[in-house]
């Protein structure tokens, strides 16, 4: 039995396809992708829970370049998402343990017990989730939905146009630059984590399109950055309220926690901005252009 860990490859569009058959091409690579990771979750559950969500926000993300407001591809979306809901508590549960075990390293040792108590906690209810996962037949739920997913993508309705998925690519962008406006400005984690996903789909973008040069390799890892500073930020908001909503804390010691959760939070913020600025207020006409020269004479 292969032991290493499942991962989600970092696949692209291939320009000397037509369009329709390119992303077929790529949609089919990582549908196979999650299959052989889900065939890992009895033996490494957190990991294979974690690539098989990859997988799917990848392939969101690319129904986002054919489709940019989902209408042809909605059922396909909706498919999709109901698959990552199935193992969303098995992975929420486990990031869940892991921002706390992140938090506990930098914590005052006034606060390193109450830490201690609630990363033993956690723990025990990612191991549970895990295990609930597998009891109650979701990684075959999803492996059955995705394998149907994959019978039908040759009838998917996508654009036989690169002219059309680079409008997708230039969709993303807007988007992603105006959430992440409106989330910094208000400070708000659901804000930013709303603009965290517009960031992950443009993110992908970039890798689907990486034969455009080395801008758009350059451009997806500093992306990659930020899409995980957003995801630390929103990570520290769901354990706090997770919490909060468990009732194992006090008073006393929840106004500890948000403390220094609210601390870290802020410094994270000064860290998304920065990073938002240097990659959103720029020139991204060189992009334009790269995509154009490389993705067909249609799209100049």
């Amino acid at each position: 039995m292969d032991a290493r860990p499942p991962t989600i490859a970092e696949h692209a569009l291939d320009p000397s396809l037509p369009a329709d058959e390119a992303v077929r091409h790529l949609a089919r690579a990582l549908l196979a992708d999650m299959s052989r990771a889900l065939a890992a979750f009895d033996a490494m559950p957190a990991t294979a829970a974690h690539e098989t969500r990859k997988g799917i926000k990848a392939l969101r993300a690319l129904l986002r370049l054919a489709d940019p407001e989902c209408e042809r591809l909605c059922e396909v979306d909706a498919q999709l998402r109901d698959s990552a809901t199935l193992l969303a508590g098995a992975r929420e549960a486990r990031v869940l343990a892991e921002t706390l075990g992140a938090l506990a390293h930098h914590a005052p040792e006034k606060a390193s017990a109450l830490l201690a108590r609630l990363c033993r906690w956690a723990d025990e209810c990612a191991s549970a989730a895990e295990g609930e996962v597998l009891s109650h037949q979701r990684v075959a739920q999803v492996a059955e939905a995705l394998h149907g997913l994959g019978e039908g993508v040759g009838d998917w309705p996508v654009p036989d146009s690169w002219r059309q998925l680079l409008k997708g690519a230039k969709h993303t962008v807007r988007r992603a630059r105006r959430r992440l406006a409106k989330g910094l400005s208000s400070r708000d984690a659901d804000e930013l984590h709303a603009a965290r996903r517009w960031v992950v789909r443009h993110r992908y973008h970039l890798g689907f399109l990486t034969a455009a040069g080395r801008l758009m390799e350059t451009r997806r890892k500093r992306m990659q950055d930020l899409r995980d500073l957003l995801g630390r930020h929103h990570d520290l908001h769901d354990a706090r309220r997770a919490i909060a909503g468990a009732g194992l804390v006090d008073g006393a010691e929840l106004a500890t926690l948000g403390s220094l959760i609210g601390k870290e939070q802020r410094r994270l913020e000064k860290r998304i901005s920065r990073a938002a600025d240097r990659l959103f207020d720029g020139d991204t006409r060189r992009l334009g252009k790269a995509l154009k020269a490389t993705f067909a004479g249609e799209a100049r």
